[in-house]
């Protein structure tokens, strides 16, 4: 009897971790895309802190501050993502005059824009996934 709790036990232990978010138990990574999103993943290797925005059509949404020397996901919204004008990325350094604009680019839903800013902001790059 005891080894058939035992077995009861250890199943409804096994069962139950099926049944958690993610694997092993933890949430899901909320940076990480849902279906039909578009991300940028934006790595900041600048001294300064860098204010990130999306443009299209001369609209200037904001993403997001990076901090220096760190690295920020942001969803790009929908309605900017999408249609048939360019959409570009702006970097503003902050207590700079400089910033980095990317080219016009061309994203679907789902993919992932990386932008890599250096400390000289006109060497930075970006690479789309």
């Amino acid at each position: 009897m005891r080894n058939r709790l035992t077995l009861v036990a250890l199943a409804a232990a096994l069962l139950s971790g099926g049944c958690a978010p993610g694997f092993g138990g933890r949430a899901p990574d909320s940076r990480q895309a849902t279906h039909g999103d578009t991300m940028v993943r934006v790595r900041n290797y600048n001294w300064a802190d860098i204010t990130v925005y999306a443009v299209r059509n001369g609209t200037r949404v904001r993403l997001g501050t990076v901090t220096s020397m760190r690295e920020e996901v942001f969803t790009i919204p929908r309605a900017l993502a999408t249609g048939a004008s360019d959409l570009r990325l702006l970097a503003d350094p902050i207590g700079s005059s400089r910033t980095y604009w990317t080219d016009a680019l061309v994203v679907s839903p789902g993919q992932t824009v990386d932008l890599t800013l250096e400390n000289n902001i006109d060497l930075s790059s970006y690479a789309i996934w």
